[in-house]
């Protein structure tokens, strides 16, 4: 079985370009509700608070978005009749190089940050990077 993680076709006459709204507004949320805690750490008010709130929304319009997206995939699988083993597989292994390298990159920028910021190595910092 031949899999190439690498090739990244899209699809542009077949997009949907809602759910790309969709996904700039979730990400928007997240990252405005993210620097209320860089640049008022230290204030409590009600417009802060539906800001942070606003935030969590961000991260369950990210939810449904993967669950329908995922979802597509696996009943297009379905319909075509990729129903075995290697199937499922190859299915989880390309999710997983979609999404574990994006994961390490950004652990280790706050990793790092985080040490230029406090000259302190996280404690049990292997627990991020391996699953007990």
């Amino acid at each position: 079985m031949y899999i190439d993680f690498f090739s990244m076709h899209i699809d542009y006459k077949n997009r949907i370009y809602g759910l790309d709204v969709i996904r700039a507004t979730a990400i928007l949320l997240v990252l405005i509700s993210h620097s209320t805690l860089l640049l008022f750490p230290n204030e409590s008010s009600v417009l802060l608070t539906v800001i942070k709130f606003f935030g969590a929304i961000g991260v369950d319009l990210f939810f449904v978005l993967s669950g329908y997206l995922i979802g597509g995939i696996i009943l297009k699988q379905l319909s075509e009749g990729k129903t075995k083993l290697k199937h499922f597989i190859h299915f989880w292994i390309r999710r997983w190089f979609r999404t574990l390298p994006n994961y390490a990159l950004v652990l280790l920028l706050n990793v790092f940050v985080f040490y230029a910021l406090h000259k302190v190595v996280i404690e049990e910092l292997e627990t991020y990077f391996i699953s007990h």
